[in-house]
């Protein structure tokens, strides 16, 4: 998940705060959607839910001009094309949380959901994703 570098979550543990954040997920059950679930299961973030947007593009363009802070979606994709490339370069989004069990090396310290779900002693359950 990547978040707008100028909000004030600089961390997946300040999306827990009780502020407003918006998070973007298409029309249809994806892995944003199944994403923002499952963190708010796991560790009890607060997301406000903006669902309907038809793709990614869409929802791209909405990070853009502000409408949402956020999006989750696979580490592959945010890495291998435009806008990610020149929003990295610079700075204009942060990553703060993977969905993998182990860190994927190329996020750096973004912790997974599994590791927030391990500190805050979430049972697998409550999670809104496949054990």
């Amino acid at each position: 998940m990547y978040m707008r570098a100028d909000t004030p979550y600089k961390t997946i543990e300040d999306v827990r705060t009780p502020r407003s954040r918006r998070a973007a997920a298409p029309r249809n059950l994806g892995l944003g959607l199944l994403s923002a679930q499952a963190f708010r299961g796991a560790d009890r973030t607060k997301f406000n839910l903006v669902q309907g947007y038809p793709g990614g593009p869409e929802i791209d363009l909405a990070v853009e001009r502000g409408e949402i802070h956020c999006r989750a979606f696979t580490i592959e994709a945010f890495l291998s094309r435009e806008p990610y490339h020149t929003w990295r370069k610079k700075g204009f989004v942060r990553n703060i949380i993977q969905t993998g069990k182990k860190r994927d090396r190329k996020m750096g310290d973004t912790p997974t959901v599994w590791e927030l779900m391990d500190k805050y002693k979430t049972p697998k359950h409550r999670a809104a994703w496949p054990v």
